[in-house]
């Protein structure tokens, strides 16, 4: 997944929709790992561009912001 994403930052930039998939895939790479922090700081910035370049209502919008709430509730489980 890095090698992939430093090629799409480098063409593409940071605010491509391949780059945010890119993002959202590490964290769920994170996520089966357990590691729940850093799973949402991916998850995060994936949203974040999603909700520039897609909108709110985008399917892959809608997607990221579930596993949000999922990584979210298992950070509180960990509590």
């Amino acid at each position: 997944f890095f090698k992939a994403l430093r090629l799409y930052e480098k063409v593409l930039g940071r605010d491509h929709p391949y780059t945010a998939t890119t993002y959202h895939n590490i964290g769920t790479v994170y996520y089966g790992q357990g590691d729940y922090r850093e799973a949402l700081n991916w998850m995060e910035k994936a949203l974040a561009v999603f909700l520039k370049v897609l909108g709110p209502e985008h399917p892959n919008t809608k997607t990221v912001q579930e596993w949000i709430a999922a990584t979210q509730q298992e950070l509180s489980n960990d509590s």
